[in-house]
C-alpha cells in the first residue's frame, strides 16, 4: 500500500542498529556529529506531540533515510499515522490515482498526505521535475508548512540548490520556527566508509 514503510527497511532500519562509526570501522572523533544527530532524532521522536520539522541533509550514503525511517517506525509504535515515501514514489503513486482502474482517488490520497500525522519525504530532489511534481510538492509542503504537522525529509542537496529550483520550497526549508536543518556528513556507507 502506497506509503507504508517496506517491512525489510522497517526490521533493519533502527536506532539500535544505527552505528555512527560506519560499517564496522573504529569511530574517530568526527564520528560525534553523527552521533549528535542520531540523538537528536531519537529525542525528537519521544516527545508526545512533535511540532518541527526535520530535514536530514548530506551525501548518499551517512544514514539519513535510515534515521528517517528508524523515526517513522517509532512514531508508528506510539499510535501515529505515518506515510513514508521516496519523493519519485510519492509523485508516482499521486499520478497512478488519475487511472480509471485506481482504487484510490487522487484527492482522496492527496488529502492523506497533506494530513497524515507524520510525512516523511525521503530523497528530495532525487525525482525528476515536472510541472505535476513542483506544483504538487508545494501543495503538500505547504499545507504542512502552515499547519505545522510533523514532517521529515532527507536531501543530499544544500538548501541553495533546493532555492535555485525550488525558491518556495526552500524559503518555507529555511524557516528555523518549523524546520530543524541536521547536517550529516561522512563517506558512503554502503561503501565501506564510516559514518562521521
Amino acid at each position: 500500500m502506497a506509503g507504508e514503510i517496506p517491512p525489510n527497511m522497517r526490521q533493519r532500519m533502527t536506532f539500535d542498529a544505527f552505528r555512527t562509526n560506519g560499517n564496522g570501522q573504529i569511530a574517530n572523533e568526527k564520528s560525534t556529529g553523527i552521533a549528535g544527530v542520531h540523538a537528536f532524532v531519537q529525542k525528537w521522536v519521544e516527545n508526545p506531540a512533535p511540532y518541527r520539522w526535520l530535514a536530514l541533509l548530506g551525501p548518499l550514503g551517512v544514514g539519513k533515510t535510515h534515521l528517517a525511517v528508524a523515526a517513522a517506525v517509532e512514531r508508528e509504535n506510539r499510535g501515529d499515522d505515518v506515510f513514508f515515501a521516496t519523493v519519485a514514489d510519492l509523485l508516482d503513486y499521486l499520478r497512478a490515482t488519475f487511472s480509471p482502474d485506481s482504487p484510490i482517488a487522487h484527492i482522496d490520497l492527496l488529502q492523506r498526505i497533506k494530513m497524515v500525522d507524520l510525512l516523511v519525504l525521503d530523497d528530495f530532489g532525487a525525482e525528476r521535475s515536472t510541472p505535476f511534481a513542483e506544483d504538487k510538492l508545494f501543495q503538500i509542503i505547504n499545507y504542512r508548512y502552515e499547519e505545522r504537522l510533523p514532517t521529515i525529509i532527507t536531501t543530499s542537496h544544500h538548501i541553495p540548490e533546493i532555492a535555485s529550483t525550488r525558491p518556495h520550497i526552500a524559503s518555507r526549508l529555511q524557516d528555523e520556527n518549523v524546520v530543524l536543518i541536521l547536517g550529516l556528513e561522512g563517506p558512503d556507507y554502503r561503501q565501506g566508509g564510516a559514518r562521521r
